[in-house]
Protein backbone atom coordinates (compact mmCIF):
# COMPACT_ATOMS: atom_id res chain seq x y z
CA UNK A 1 0.00 0.00 0.00
CA UNK A 2 1.63 3.78 -0.99
CA UNK A 3 2.16 5.83 1.62
CA UNK A 4 0.14 8.93 1.89
CA UNK A 5 2.55 12.06 0.76
CA UNK A 6 2.85 15.55 2.14
CA UNK A 7 0.65 17.13 -0.73
CA UNK A 8 -1.59 14.29 -1.80
CA UNK A 9 -4.57 15.40 -3.08
CA UNK A 10 -3.67 19.02 -4.19
CA UNK A 11 -3.31 20.83 -6.88
CA UNK A 12 -1.48 24.51 -7.75
CA UNK A 13 -2.16 25.55 -11.20
CA UNK A 14 -0.18 28.94 -11.69
CA UNK A 15 -0.45 31.63 -14.26
CA UNK A 16 2.41 32.94 -15.69
CA UNK A 17 3.42 36.71 -16.06
CA UNK A 18 3.22 38.87 -12.66
CA UNK A 19 2.21 35.62 -11.46
CA UNK A 20 5.03 33.26 -11.08
CA UNK A 21 7.56 35.10 -13.35
CA UNK A 22 9.46 38.10 -12.52
CA UNK A 23 8.95 41.02 -14.37
CA UNK A 24 12.38 40.15 -16.01
CA UNK A 25 10.47 36.09 -17.14
CA UNK A 26 12.50 34.25 -14.91
CA UNK A 27 11.31 31.81 -11.69
CA UNK A 28 13.14 32.59 -8.55
CA UNK A 29 15.97 29.97 -7.01
CA UNK A 30 13.48 29.96 -4.47
CA UNK A 31 9.99 28.70 -6.47
CA UNK A 32 11.86 26.35 -8.66
CA UNK A 33 13.31 24.67 -5.81
CA UNK A 34 9.60 24.83 -3.85
CA UNK A 35 7.94 23.61 -6.86
CA UNK A 36 10.24 20.72 -7.25
CA UNK A 37 9.74 20.06 -3.25
CA UNK A 38 5.88 19.81 -3.54
CA UNK A 39 5.60 17.73 -6.57
CA UNK A 40 8.40 15.33 -4.80
CA UNK A 41 5.78 15.04 -1.95
CA UNK A 42 2.75 13.93 -3.93
CA UNK A 43 1.78 17.56 -5.28
CA UNK A 44 0.34 18.01 -8.67
CA UNK A 45 1.71 21.39 -10.67
CA UNK A 46 0.34 22.85 -13.82
CA UNK A 47 0.15 26.12 -15.57
CA UNK A 48 -2.31 28.41 -16.90
CA UNK A 49 -1.71 30.65 -19.39
CA UNK A 50 -2.75 33.02 -22.16
CA UNK A 51 0.13 32.01 -24.20
CA UNK A 52 0.32 30.19 -28.11
CA UNK A 53 1.37 26.79 -27.36
CA UNK A 54 5.35 27.33 -28.15
CA UNK A 55 5.19 30.35 -26.11
CA UNK A 56 3.28 28.83 -23.30
CA UNK A 57 4.88 25.02 -23.60
CA UNK A 58 8.95 26.50 -22.82
CA UNK A 59 7.37 27.31 -19.16
CA UNK A 60 5.31 24.20 -19.07
CA UNK A 61 8.78 22.92 -19.43
CA UNK A 62 10.75 25.14 -17.60
CA UNK A 63 8.45 24.84 -14.42
CA UNK A 64 8.36 21.09 -14.87
CA UNK A 65 4.46 20.35 -14.60
CA UNK A 66 3.53 17.28 -13.70
CA UNK A 67 -0.25 17.31 -14.41
CA UNK A 68 -2.53 18.60 -17.86
CA UNK A 69 -1.78 22.42 -18.31
CA UNK A 70 -3.84 25.46 -19.82
CA UNK A 71 -3.08 27.26 -23.01
CA UNK A 72 -4.92 30.42 -25.16
CA UNK A 73 -6.76 31.35 -21.88
CA UNK A 74 -8.61 28.42 -21.85
CA UNK A 75 -8.62 27.36 -25.62
CA UNK A 76 -6.31 24.49 -24.84
CA UNK A 77 -5.54 22.02 -22.39
CA UNK A 78 -2.27 19.97 -22.53
CA UNK A 79 -0.75 17.27 -21.21
CA UNK A 80 3.14 17.35 -21.00
CA UNK A 81 3.65 13.86 -19.82
CA UNK A 82 1.98 12.40 -22.80
CA UNK A 83 2.52 14.93 -25.45
CA UNK A 84 -1.11 15.23 -26.12
CA UNK A 85 -3.93 18.05 -26.20
CA UNK A 86 -6.68 16.74 -24.53
CA UNK A 87 -8.70 19.74 -25.14
CA UNK A 88 -8.92 22.43 -28.27
CA UNK A 89 -11.84 24.69 -28.69
CA UNK A 90 -12.39 26.88 -31.40
CA UNK A 91 -13.78 30.34 -31.93
CA UNK A 92 -17.23 30.44 -34.32
CA UNK A 93 -17.50 31.03 -37.87
CA UNK A 94 -18.84 35.05 -36.81
CA UNK A 95 -15.20 35.71 -35.38
CA UNK A 96 -13.64 36.44 -38.79
CA UNK A 97 -16.90 39.14 -39.23
CA UNK A 98 -15.87 40.45 -35.83
CA UNK A 99 -12.51 40.60 -36.39
CA UNK A 100 -12.79 43.09 -39.14
CA UNK A 101 -15.22 44.85 -37.31
CA UNK A 102 -12.79 45.59 -34.76
CA UNK A 103 -9.87 46.19 -36.78
CA UNK A 104 -12.19 48.81 -39.18
CA UNK A 105 -13.38 50.64 -35.81
CA UNK A 106 -9.66 50.86 -34.42
CA UNK A 107 -7.37 51.35 -36.80
CA UNK A 108 -4.66 51.82 -34.97
CA UNK A 109 -4.83 48.41 -33.48
CA UNK A 110 -2.91 45.55 -33.86
CA UNK A 111 -4.47 41.70 -34.45
CA UNK A 112 -3.42 38.58 -34.00
CA UNK A 113 -4.73 35.28 -35.14
CA UNK A 114 -3.62 31.70 -33.09
CA UNK A 115 -4.95 28.81 -34.91
CA UNK A 116 -3.25 25.17 -33.83
CA UNK A 117 0.38 26.01 -33.00
CA UNK A 118 1.14 28.88 -35.31
CA UNK A 119 0.43 32.54 -34.90
CA UNK A 120 -0.61 34.62 -37.95
CA UNK A 121 -0.30 38.76 -37.46
CA UNK A 122 -2.76 40.38 -39.79
CA UNK A 123 -2.06 43.44 -38.58
CA UNK A 124 1.02 44.94 -36.67
CA UNK A 125 2.18 47.66 -34.06
CA UNK A 126 4.78 48.84 -31.64
CA UNK A 127 2.58 46.92 -28.63
CA UNK A 128 2.59 43.71 -30.99
CA UNK A 129 5.63 43.55 -32.39
CA UNK A 130 7.05 44.34 -28.77
CA UNK A 131 4.91 41.29 -27.55
CA UNK A 132 6.62 38.93 -30.26
CA UNK A 133 9.59 39.73 -28.96
CA UNK A 134 8.60 39.17 -25.67
CA UNK A 135 7.19 35.68 -26.72
CA UNK A 136 10.55 34.40 -28.47
CA UNK A 137 8.28 32.61 -30.94
CA UNK A 138 7.92 32.35 -34.67
CA UNK A 139 4.69 34.22 -36.17
CA UNK A 140 3.58 34.95 -39.92
CA UNK A 141 2.51 38.32 -41.02
CA UNK A 142 -0.92 37.63 -43.31
CA UNK A 143 -4.03 38.68 -44.25
CA UNK A 144 -6.97 37.31 -42.79
CA UNK A 145 -7.81 35.23 -46.10
CA UNK A 146 -4.84 33.79 -45.24
CA UNK A 147 -4.88 32.64 -41.80
CA UNK A 148 -6.33 28.96 -41.63
CA UNK A 149 -9.13 27.53 -40.17
CA UNK A 150 -9.35 26.10 -36.61
CA UNK A 151 -9.15 29.79 -35.17
CA UNK A 152 -8.67 29.05 -31.24
CA UNK A 153 -8.39 33.05 -30.24
CA UNK A 154 -7.99 36.56 -31.56
CA UNK A 155 -5.08 39.15 -29.31
CA UNK A 156 -5.85 42.70 -29.61
CA UNK A 157 -2.77 44.42 -29.23
CA UNK A 158 -3.85 48.25 -28.56
CA UNK A 159 -2.56 51.23 -26.21
CA UNK A 160 -3.95 51.26 -22.98
CA UNK A 161 -6.93 53.52 -22.93
CA UNK A 162 -7.74 52.19 -26.05
CA UNK A 163 -8.68 49.21 -23.97
CA UNK A 164 -11.95 50.55 -22.24
CA UNK A 165 -13.16 51.84 -25.93
CA UNK A 166 -12.55 48.22 -27.02
CA UNK A 167 -14.66 47.39 -24.23
CA UNK A 168 -17.77 49.50 -24.37
CA UNK A 169 -17.64 48.54 -28.37
CA UNK A 170 -17.96 45.26 -28.16
CA UNK A 171 -20.95 45.55 -25.51
CA UNK A 172 -22.31 48.17 -27.09
CA UNK A 173 -22.29 46.11 -30.39
CA UNK A 174 -23.69 42.48 -28.44
CA UNK A 175 -21.51 39.63 -29.64
CA UNK A 176 -22.60 36.55 -28.25
CA UNK A 177 -21.13 34.28 -30.40
CA UNK A 178 -17.79 34.69 -28.72
CA UNK A 179 -16.07 36.27 -25.33
CA UNK A 180 -13.75 39.01 -24.57
CA UNK A 181 -11.37 39.02 -21.90
CA UNK A 182 -8.69 41.81 -21.13
CA UNK A 183 -5.01 39.82 -20.32
CA UNK A 184 -2.47 42.90 -19.88
CA UNK A 185 -2.79 46.61 -19.61
CA UNK A 186 -2.33 46.58 -23.84
CA UNK A 187 -3.74 43.36 -24.92
CA UNK A 188 -7.69 42.19 -25.28
CA UNK A 189 -8.55 39.24 -26.50
CA UNK A 190 -11.76 37.14 -27.98
CA UNK A 191 -12.13 33.60 -26.74
CA UNK A 192 -14.45 30.82 -28.41
CA UNK A 193 -17.79 31.06 -26.15
CA UNK A 194 -17.79 30.47 -22.51
CA UNK A 195 -14.41 29.49 -22.35
CA UNK A 196 -11.79 31.00 -20.13
CA UNK A 197 -9.25 29.42 -17.22
CA UNK A 198 -11.87 29.30 -15.53
CA UNK A 199 -13.52 26.40 -18.01
CA UNK A 200 -10.75 24.67 -18.64
CA UNK A 201 -9.87 24.09 -15.11
CA UNK A 202 -13.73 22.51 -13.89
CA UNK A 203 -12.93 20.30 -17.28
CA UNK A 204 -9.16 19.42 -15.52
CA UNK A 205 -11.24 18.67 -12.10
CA UNK A 206 -13.66 16.21 -13.72
CA UNK A 207 -10.35 14.47 -15.63
CA UNK A 208 -8.90 14.05 -12.26
CA UNK A 209 -11.60 14.13 -10.00
CA UNK A 210 -11.22 14.58 -5.64
CA UNK A 211 -8.62 17.26 -5.88
CA UNK A 212 -8.55 19.96 -4.21
CA UNK A 213 -7.32 23.02 -6.16
CA UNK A 214 -5.16 26.43 -5.45
CA UNK A 215 -5.11 28.56 -8.41
CA UNK A 216 -3.26 31.78 -8.41
CA UNK A 217 -3.27 34.75 -10.90
CA UNK A 218 -3.07 38.54 -11.29
CA UNK A 219 -5.22 39.78 -14.45
CA UNK A 220 -8.62 39.73 -15.23
CA UNK A 221 -8.45 36.59 -17.23
CA UNK A 222 -7.71 34.59 -14.31
CA UNK A 223 -10.61 35.41 -12.23
CA UNK A 224 -12.87 33.16 -13.97
CA UNK A 225 -10.00 30.75 -12.66
CA UNK A 226 -9.49 32.31 -9.41
CA UNK A 227 -13.26 31.17 -8.44
CA UNK A 228 -13.56 27.99 -10.07
CA UNK A 229 -10.62 27.21 -7.89
CA UNK A 230 -11.26 25.45 -4.07
CA UNK A 231 -8.55 28.35 -2.91
CA UNK A 232 -8.25 30.99 -4.92
CA UNK A 233 -5.10 33.08 -5.00
CA UNK A 234 -4.13 36.49 -6.13
CA UNK A 235 -0.24 37.96 -5.67
CA UNK A 236 -0.32 41.39 -4.29
CA UNK A 237 0.47 42.90 -7.69
CA UNK A 238 -3.18 41.62 -8.58
CA UNK A 239 -5.51 44.03 -10.28
CA UNK A 240 -7.86 45.12 -7.84
CA UNK A 241 -10.92 43.32 -9.36
CA UNK A 242 -8.61 39.96 -9.18
CA UNK A 243 -7.97 40.48 -5.29
CA UNK A 244 -11.55 41.38 -4.66
CA UNK A 245 -12.21 37.65 -6.20
CA UNK A 246 -9.58 36.20 -4.40
CA UNK A 247 -10.07 34.22 -1.61
CA UNK A 248 -6.30 34.30 -0.43
CA UNK A 249 -4.13 37.90 -1.11
CA UNK A 250 -0.50 37.35 -0.60
CA UNK A 251 1.60 39.14 0.52
CA UNK A 252 4.40 38.46 -2.05
CA UNK A 253 4.12 40.41 -5.75
CA UNK A 254 5.14 38.09 -8.42
CA UNK A 255 9.23 39.50 -8.12
CA UNK A 256 9.15 38.25 -4.31
CA UNK A 257 8.46 34.62 -5.26
CA UNK A 258 4.94 32.74 -4.38
CA UNK A 259 5.09 29.34 -3.81
CA UNK A 260 6.70 29.88 -0.13
CA UNK A 261 2.79 31.22 0.74
CA UNK A 262 1.33 28.72 -1.27
CA UNK A 263 2.67 26.01 0.72
CA UNK A 264 1.91 27.78 3.80
CA UNK A 265 -1.73 27.52 2.81
CA UNK A 266 -2.02 23.86 2.16
CA UNK A 267 0.02 22.72 4.86
CA UNK A 268 -2.59 25.48 7.19
CA UNK A 269 -5.60 23.33 5.50
CA UNK A 270 -7.28 26.40 4.58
Amino acid sequence: MKMKQKYDGYMIITDLDNTILRDDKTVSDEDMELISHFKENGGKFAVATGRSFDAGLRYVEMLGANMPSVLFNGGMIYDPKEDKILLEEHLHPDAERILRELMDAFPDAAAEVLAGREIHIVRNNEFEREHMKLLGVSFRECSIDDVPDGWIKILFAVREEQIAEMVRFVAEKGYDSVDFVPSCTHYYEMLPKGVSKGSAVKKLRDIMGGIKIIAAGDYNNDIAMIKEADIGVAVANAQPEVRESADVVLKSTNNDGIMKEILSLIEHNI
